[in-house]
Parts: structure tokens; C-alpha cells; sequence
């Protein structure tokens, strides 16, 4: 009720799901009958409340549905998150800022896992081999094991960039090298 601005003789006889944003309303219900069927076990989700000032705010409730006189009950815990996130968005808008910013370089970008999965390919390579980001994702690991290597890279360049790339990623930094491409 504290969290919330709220006196607790204001929420006694009123419903809770007017607590929460008008949007997250309806999963709130879903969840809080989610927990009402499953009693007894503990159940967590983050939904937006709104405090008596009318401020939104995130909350991560944890609620378990519990009898009490014979009658179920949800007992929550909430935790005020909205802090978190709006770093969160913040972090979300500063990646895509910089993914915006990284398509417009002429070069050829990407981005691996530690494990050689692909993660980001910039415009510039999409465009080049006439890919969708998800077909280049999907394309499998960058390594020698690549079935068929000089569909991207010139024969005369693969064991080269094998090599730069392997020594790279066994030392863990970022690296750049230079090969003749396909389209």
C-alpha cells in the first residue's frame, strides 16, 4: 500500500486489479487466476501499477495462492522496478542508435558469439550477398567447417581469414581483416 501512496484502510473492499495500469489490467487477471489454479506454488511476473498520485510505475510481483479458511487467497510481494526498467530502455535505445549508426558504415561489420554463432551483420553485408539478418544468422558458424566456403570468400583469401580469425578469437579481441568477396 506504501509502495503505492496509498493508506491501507483506501485498498480494504476496493478491487486490486484497479491498481494496475490500464493496459496490464487483463494480464494481471490472467496471471492472478494462473496463480488461483495452481496452489501453492510461487509464481512472479512484472506488470505496471499505478500509484495514487497517478505515477506509473513497473512492478515485479511475487504472489503464491495460498488457503486461508478454506478459500483461496494470492499473497504477493512487490517490488517497485521501474528503475530497472528504464535502464533497460535506455540500454534497448542506445543498441539500436548504434545499430542504426553502425548500418550506415561502408564496411563490412559483424558480430560473433564467443562460440562463432552470428549475432549482427550491418547493412553493408546484407546488401553485398542479398541477405535478410535472420537468413545470416541462420547461415550456421563462421568456421572452417563452413560447407562451402567460397560462396563469400575468394579461394585464395579463405585460409587466410581462417587463420587471422582463429588466432583472433583465441586471443579474445575484436579484430579486422581484408579478403576478396562474392556477392
Amino acid at each position: 500500500a506504501n509502495q503505492l501512496g496509498y493508506e491501507v484502510d483506501e485498498l480494504v473492499g476496493k478491487p486490486g486489479l484497479n491498481l494496475f495500469f490500464d493496459v496490464d489490467r487483463e494480464g494481471a487477471q490472467s496471471r492472478l487466476s494462473e496463480c488461483l489454479q495452481q496452489l501453492g506454488q510461487s509464481m512472479s511476473w512484472e506488470l505496471r501499477k499505478v500509484r495514487s498520485d497517478g505515477e506509473v510505475r513497473w512492478v515485479r510481483s511475487n504472489a503464491r495462492a495460498v488457503l486461508r479458511a478454506n478459500q483461496p487467497v494470492v499473497l504477493m510481494a512487490c517490488e517497485d522496478i521501474t528503475e530497472r526498467k528504464s535502464a533497460e530502455e535506455r540500454i534497448r535505445q542506445q543498441d539500436s542508435e548504434i545499430r542504426q549508426i553502425i548500418d550506415f558504415v561502408p564496411e563490412h561489420l559483424v558480430v560473433l558469439s564467443p562460440d562463432r554463432s552470428r549475432l549482427y551483420a550491418n547493412q553493408a553485408v546484407l546488401a553485398y550477398h542479398g541477405l535478410t539478418h535472420d537468413q545470416w544468422r541462420d547461415a550456421g558458424r563462421l568456421t572452417i567447417t563452413l560447407k562451402n566456403p567460397h560462396r563469400f570468400f575468394h579461394p585464395d583469401d579463405w585460409p587466410r581469414a581462417v587463420r587471422e580469425t582463429e588466432d583472433e578469437f583465441a586471443s579474445g579481441i575484436p579484430h579486422e581483416f581484408e579478403v576478396w568477396l562474392h556477392r
